[in-house]
C-alpha cells in the first residue's frame, strides 16, 4: 500500500502556512477510492471532481485540514497517542520527524509517498507531502498539503536517467497540458490526495483510540 511505504524526511521550513483552506469532514475522510469520484474510473475527470471539491486555498496550497474534537484525553495523553502513531508508522532508518516540540503540541514532518503514478516506460512519480499535528485540551487539528512531485525518468538514447520536480499547482487539473502528461498528472494528483485522506484517517485512529498500529504502555506490566 502507498501510506505504508510514507516515509519522512526533514524539513527545514517548520511553518505551514494555511490560508482559509476547507476543513474535511467524516464523509470527505470516506472518500478513499476513484470511484467516490468517478464511477468509470477516469482519472482526469476524478482529479477535475477533486480540484472543484477541495480548490487550493488563498495561499495555492494544496491543503487539507480535519479536525478532532471533544477527545476524552488530556493534552499530555493526545500527545502521547500521537508521537506512538508516528514512531509505529515512520519507523525506517531513513524516516524523519522534523519538528515534535511537546510543549507546543506541535509535530510535523514533510514525506514521500512513492509511485503515486507510473507508466510502462519505467517514469513514475512520487509525491512530496507534508504533515503537521497541532495538539489542544481535547482537540487536535491535523494539516496535510501536497508540495511537490518527484518524477523519475529512465534512461533513453536521449538522455541519460534523470529526475524533474514538479509544483503540483503547475500541474493539472490546475493548468493545461498535452494529454500524455495530463493522464499522468490526474493520476498523480488523486492518489495524492487519496493519501493524505488516508493518513489523516490512521492518526485520527490512533488519537481516539481505534487504532492498532500504536505502542501502548500500562502500569499492568
Amino acid at each position: 500500500m502507498i501510506m505504508k511505504k510514507f516515509i519522512l524526511f526533514l524539513f527545514f521550513m517548520p511553518l505551514v502556512m494555511v490560508g482559509n483552506a476547507q476543513v474535511l469532514t467524516e464523509s470527505d475522510l470516506a472518500k478513499i477510492d476513484i470511484k467516490a469520484y468517478d464511477n468509470g474510473k477516469n482519472y482526469s475527470k476524478a482529479a477535475s471532481v477533486i480540484a472543484k471539491d477541495y480548490p487550493p486555498d488563498k495561499d495555492g496550497n494544496l491543503t487539507r485540514i480535519f479536525i478532532v474534537e471533544n477527545i476524552n484525553k488530556t493534552k499530555e495523553q493526545i500527545y502521547i497517542a500521537t508521537n506512538n502513531w508516528f514512531i509505529s508508522t515512520f519507523n525506517d532508518a531513513n524516516s524523519v520527524i522534523q519538528l515534535n516540540d511537546k510543549e507546543a503540541g506541535t509535530i510535523i514532518g514533510v514525506g514521500l509517498v512513492p509511485k503515486v503514478e507510473s507508466s510502462w516506460t519505467g517514469s513514475y512519480t512520487d509525491s512530496r507531502i507534508l504533515v503537521r499535528v497541532d495538539i489542544k485540551e481535547n482537540r487536535v487539528r491535523i494539516i496535510t498539503q501536497i508540495q511537490e512531485y518527484d518524477v523519475f525518468f529512465p534512461s533513453s538514447q536521449y538522455s541519460p536517467s534523470h529526475r524533474v520536480k514538479w509544483d503540483p499547482i503547475e500541474c493539472y487539473p490546475f493548468t493545461k497540458t498535452n494529454n500524455v502528461k495530463k493522464k499522468s498528472d490526474s493520476k498523480a494528483f488523486v492518489n495524492s490526495h487519496i493519501a493524505c485522506l488516508g493518513m489523516i484517517s490512521r492518526l485520527r485512529d490512533a488519537i481516539i483510540g481505534n487504532s492498532t498500529n500504536t505502542i501502548e504502555a500500562t502500569d499492568n506490566w
